[in-house]
């Protein structure tokens, strides 16, 4: 899969807590979101590679794919939350980082951490409307 269809397939580029207007009609169609969400539930136990701010190489497994509380596919949303796990020792800063999967291309995602254990969770929300 080629970077346009990966972005395509995922929803593009996402950014959490950031208003991003796009004219009427040139958002994901609701088949699309679906497919979206579908695409990572895919790719589900498969590992990431990415660089910490220091240009250190770090591997996140994508954990879950979670539907968002307020998901509402009859109005044209479909929320839901891609979670990844991280090791301890490479902690990673709130912000965007470029995600590199063998299959599935590149992709920058707004990751948040929101866990610490045996591993550092950190969640990309997505928001697609149509």
């Amino acid at each position: 899969m080629n970077k346009r269809d990966f972005l395509v397939h995922s929803g593009g580029l996402v950014l959490t807590n950031t208003a991003i207007s796009a004219p009427l009609g040139m958002g994901p169609r609701p088949a699309q979101a679906a497919s979206a969400q579908a695409h990572w539930e895919a790719l589900q136990g498969q590992v990431f590679a990415c660089q910490t701010r220091l240009g250190r190489p770090i591997e996140l497994t994508l954990s879950a794919v979670n539907t968002g509380a307020h998901h509402a596919p009859l109005s044209g949303q479909a929320q839901f939350t891609v979670s990844f796990e991280g090791p301890r020792g490479r902690p990673l800063q709130e912000g965007i980082y470029a995600l590199q999967h063998p299959q599935a291309g590149t992709t920058a995602l707004h990751l948040t951490p929101v866990a610490h254990g045996e591993f550092i969770t950190y969640d990309a929300h997505f928001n697609l409307l149509s």
